[in-house]
Protein backbone atom coordinates (compact mmCIF):
# COMPACT_ATOMS: atom_id res chain seq x y z
CA UNK A 1 0.00 0.00 0.00
CA UNK A 2 2.79 2.31 0.67
CA UNK A 3 4.29 1.90 -2.81
CA UNK A 4 1.07 2.51 -4.13
CA UNK A 5 0.55 5.80 -2.51
CA UNK A 6 4.28 7.24 -3.48
CA UNK A 7 3.79 7.87 -7.19
CA UNK A 8 0.06 9.61 -7.17
CA UNK A 9 2.02 12.27 -4.73
CA UNK A 10 4.84 12.54 -6.96
CA UNK A 11 2.11 13.15 -10.27
CA UNK A 12 -0.15 15.36 -8.22
CA UNK A 13 3.30 17.46 -6.89
CA UNK A 14 4.80 17.67 -10.39
CA UNK A 15 1.45 18.37 -12.19
CA UNK A 16 1.38 22.19 -11.45
CA UNK A 17 4.38 22.91 -12.79
CA UNK A 18 5.27 23.51 -16.53
CA UNK A 19 8.34 24.76 -18.06
CA UNK A 20 8.14 27.64 -20.24
CA UNK A 21 9.92 28.08 -23.59
CA UNK A 22 11.57 31.27 -22.27
CA UNK A 23 12.88 29.88 -19.72
CA UNK A 24 14.46 26.71 -21.87
CA UNK A 25 16.22 29.35 -24.40
CA UNK A 26 17.89 31.75 -21.82
CA UNK A 27 19.70 28.34 -19.92
CA UNK A 28 20.79 27.16 -23.34
CA UNK A 29 22.18 30.58 -24.20
CA UNK A 30 23.87 30.61 -20.86
CA UNK A 31 25.09 26.92 -20.78
CA UNK A 32 26.92 27.33 -24.65
CA UNK A 33 27.96 30.73 -24.79
CA UNK A 34 28.99 33.60 -23.43
CA UNK A 35 27.73 37.49 -23.39
CA UNK A 36 30.40 40.35 -23.80
CA UNK A 37 30.53 43.98 -24.32
CA UNK A 38 31.78 44.68 -28.13
CA UNK A 39 33.10 47.60 -29.53
CA UNK A 40 32.44 48.21 -33.24
CA UNK A 41 34.76 51.21 -33.18
CA UNK A 42 37.69 52.62 -31.15
CA UNK A 43 37.45 56.08 -29.77
CA UNK A 44 38.30 58.07 -32.40
CA UNK A 45 39.92 61.90 -31.81
CA UNK A 46 41.97 64.16 -34.38
CA UNK A 47 42.54 67.37 -35.65
CA UNK A 48 41.51 69.06 -38.82
CA UNK A 49 43.13 71.62 -40.66
CA UNK A 50 43.85 72.54 -44.06
CA UNK A 51 47.28 73.98 -44.76
CA UNK A 52 48.17 73.83 -41.55
CA UNK A 53 45.38 76.00 -40.48
CA UNK A 54 42.37 74.69 -38.20
CA UNK A 55 38.91 74.47 -39.47
CA UNK A 56 36.37 74.62 -37.05
CA UNK A 57 32.59 74.59 -37.67
CA UNK A 58 33.06 71.08 -39.87
CA UNK A 59 30.75 68.54 -39.80
CA UNK A 60 32.87 65.21 -39.52
CA UNK A 61 31.15 61.62 -39.37
CA UNK A 62 31.86 58.53 -38.00
CA UNK A 63 30.29 55.25 -39.86
CA UNK A 64 30.46 51.82 -38.76
CA UNK A 65 28.14 49.30 -40.39
CA UNK A 66 24.58 51.11 -40.13
CA UNK A 67 25.13 53.21 -37.20
CA UNK A 68 26.35 56.76 -37.85
CA UNK A 69 28.02 59.58 -35.55
CA UNK A 70 28.33 63.34 -36.55
CA UNK A 71 30.32 65.78 -34.49
CA UNK A 72 31.53 69.46 -35.73
CA UNK A 73 35.00 70.72 -34.84
CA UNK A 74 36.38 73.25 -32.59
CA UNK A 75 37.61 76.28 -32.72
CA UNK A 76 40.98 74.70 -32.87
CA UNK A 77 39.58 71.81 -35.43
CA UNK A 78 39.35 69.28 -32.67
CA UNK A 79 36.70 66.50 -32.94
CA UNK A 80 36.35 63.59 -30.84
CA UNK A 81 33.97 60.27 -30.98
CA UNK A 82 33.71 58.01 -28.17
CA UNK A 83 33.92 53.74 -29.17
CA UNK A 84 30.92 52.38 -29.73
CA UNK A 85 29.89 49.05 -28.50
CA UNK A 86 26.64 46.89 -27.61
CA UNK A 87 26.53 43.47 -25.69
CA UNK A 88 26.47 40.56 -27.33
CA UNK A 89 25.71 36.87 -27.55
CA UNK A 90 28.56 34.45 -28.93
CA UNK A 91 27.41 31.11 -29.28
CA UNK A 92 30.36 28.60 -30.59
CA UNK A 93 28.55 27.23 -33.76
CA UNK A 94 30.09 27.70 -36.67
CA UNK A 95 32.56 29.93 -38.75
CA UNK A 96 33.95 32.43 -36.30
CA UNK A 97 34.66 34.86 -38.35
CA UNK A 98 33.85 38.51 -38.41
CA UNK A 99 34.61 41.48 -40.60
CA UNK A 100 34.99 45.20 -38.65
CA UNK A 101 34.87 48.31 -40.93
CA UNK A 102 34.60 51.98 -40.08
CA UNK A 103 35.49 55.29 -41.91
CA UNK A 104 35.87 58.35 -40.72
CA UNK A 105 33.96 61.15 -43.36
CA UNK A 106 34.63 64.98 -43.55
CA UNK A 107 31.71 67.17 -44.91
CA UNK A 108 32.47 69.33 -48.04
CA UNK A 109 30.04 71.83 -49.39
CA UNK A 110 30.43 69.93 -52.68
CA UNK A 111 29.62 66.88 -50.86
CA UNK A 112 31.16 64.01 -48.08
CA UNK A 113 35.24 62.66 -48.27
CA UNK A 114 36.52 59.33 -47.17
CA UNK A 115 38.82 60.93 -44.82
CA UNK A 116 40.05 57.80 -43.04
CA UNK A 117 39.16 53.76 -42.90
CA UNK A 118 39.55 51.12 -40.94
CA UNK A 119 38.95 47.30 -40.66
CA UNK A 120 39.99 43.86 -40.68
CA UNK A 121 38.92 40.59 -40.27
CA UNK A 122 39.28 38.10 -36.94
CA UNK A 123 37.40 35.74 -34.65
CA UNK A 124 34.54 36.66 -32.44
CA UNK A 125 36.52 39.08 -29.53
CA UNK A 126 38.32 40.99 -32.82
CA UNK A 127 36.62 44.23 -31.98
CA UNK A 128 37.61 47.07 -30.17
CA UNK A 129 37.73 47.12 -26.41
CA UNK A 130 36.65 50.45 -24.41
CA UNK A 131 40.70 51.54 -24.42
CA UNK A 132 41.12 51.17 -27.55
CA UNK A 133 41.55 54.60 -29.15
CA UNK A 134 42.89 55.92 -32.19
CA UNK A 135 44.43 59.59 -33.06
CA UNK A 136 43.78 61.14 -36.49
CA UNK A 137 46.32 64.27 -37.76
CA UNK A 138 43.79 65.41 -41.05
CA UNK A 139 44.44 68.10 -43.32
CA UNK A 140 42.01 68.39 -46.38
CA UNK A 141 44.88 70.06 -48.42
CA UNK A 142 45.66 66.38 -49.52
CA UNK A 143 42.51 65.87 -50.89
CA UNK A 144 41.87 66.15 -54.78
CA UNK A 145 41.24 69.89 -55.19
CA UNK A 146 39.13 69.53 -58.42
CA UNK A 147 36.44 67.01 -57.43
CA UNK A 148 36.91 67.60 -53.39
CA UNK A 149 37.60 63.64 -53.15
CA UNK A 150 40.49 61.78 -51.93
CA UNK A 151 41.90 58.61 -51.24
CA UNK A 152 40.98 56.73 -48.11
CA UNK A 153 43.81 57.48 -45.44
CA UNK A 154 45.36 60.16 -47.91
CA UNK A 155 43.37 63.06 -45.61
CA UNK A 156 44.38 61.68 -42.24
CA UNK A 157 46.75 60.24 -40.70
Amino acid sequence: MLGDQAPSRKREFMSGYRIHPQLILMATLMLSGCIFHDYDTPAVEGTLTERGQPLSGVRVFLESGSRRQETRTDSQGHFAFPGQGSWKVFIPVGPQDRMSRWSVLIARPSGEITAYKEGGIGGPFSGYSRSDSVRLTCDLARADENNQTAAPGAVCR
